[in-house]
């Protein structure tokens, strides 16, 4: 028999860099036959492709997405949250008859376990369709939200996150954090989990990497 992870799965994300993030995802739980595609080569141009006119986001991914379904692909992993929440992907899954997995639909699955909750996200956009997806699964929640693309540029630029941690403040942004009384942080960027070791101990509060549930949603 056949087993779902020797099946062809094909990862997107905005950069060359959390794209191979999520290849390692991928390999880390035993799947072996990936592809992989970056729609930009920078969080730069990234930022620029999601805040470009949505039917040319829409267009690039249908492409795209049907060049993957021709090698014989049914099933995508979206790994970058504000790809994710710039492109409707329930809408392309339909229109090329493909399965895809993306943080956000997560999100929106978690989003009733919480009534408080701080987000970490590397762009307005990213935060716009986490905000989206967590207050149409749950109206009542309310959010802390926090956006750097510069942490982005950091973790693909190399540094430790010993470094990072200490230029961006991130000691000082979690002790307020901790402050507000929120349930969790959540992670809204797929280059985050880099810094988890180093956020956990300083913060009290569960973090939420949707790592775990990506892989579970992707074996049903």
């Amino acid at each position: 028999m056949t087993s779902a992870k020797s099946i062809p799965i094909a990862v997107i994300a905005g950069t060359p860099i959390d794209t191979q993030m999520g290849v390692n995802l991928l390999t880390d739980n035993g799947y072996e036959r990936i592809c992989a595609y970056s729609i930009s080569e920078n969080p730069a141009q990234q930022t620029t492709f999601q805040t470009s006119k949505p039917d040319e986001r829409y267009q690039t991914l249908l492409e795209l997405l049907r060049q993957i379904k021709k090698l014989g692909t049914q099933k995508v992993l979206v790994y970058c949250n504000s790809l994710s929440g710039a492109v409707d992907f329930e809408t392309l899954a339909c229109q090329v008859g493909i399965t895809i997995v993306t943080p956000l639909q997560i999100y929106r699955d978690l989003a009733k376990n919480y009534q408080h909750l701080a987000v970490l996200s590397a762009n307005a956009q990213g935060l716009a369709g986490i905000e989206q997806v967590l207050i149409q699964s749950n109206p009542s929640i309310t959010l802390v939200n926090h956006s750097s693309i510069r942490l982005v540029e950091a973790i693909e630029k190399g540094d430790t996150p010993e470094e990072i941690i200490k230029k961006f403040h991130l000691a000082e942004l979690m002790k307020y954090v901790s402050q507000l009384k929120v349930e969790a942080l959540l992670l809204g960027c797929t280059h985050f989990p880099y810094l988890l070791p180093q956020l956990e101990n300083l913060l009290e509060i569960p973090i939420i990497n949707p790592a775990k549930k990506i892989i579970e949603k992707l074996e049903k």
